[in-house]
């Protein structure tokens, strides 16, 4: 499986039946990390950002991509390949 499709698989994996609130990505990171893989810096900073506003602390990635799926919040790259200058 190449990367483009992993990446489309995962970002499917945790797409909500309603869409409540759509985040606006560029693409996904050049390095080969991703926000649905849970390894990105802006995984990590929505993560962070989320856990400020509801009293919950997740114990793993996919525990936190399951509440932000739950929560209708969804993820979307306008380029579905990394842009690079």
């Amino acid at each position: 499986m190449n990367e483009l499709s992993y990446h489309e698989e995962l970002r499917q994996k945790y797409k909500p039946q309603k869409v409540n609130v759509l985040f606006i990505g560029e693409s996904p990171p050049a390095g080969g990390t991703f926000f649905y893989a849970a390894n990105s810096n802006l995984f990590y900073s929505t993560k962070v950002a989320f856990q400020n506003v509801y009293p919950k602390r997740f114990s793993t990635g996919s525990e936190f991509l399951e509440f932000f799926m739950l929560l209708g919040c969804y993820l979307d790259d306008l380029c579905l390949e990394p842009v690079i200058d």
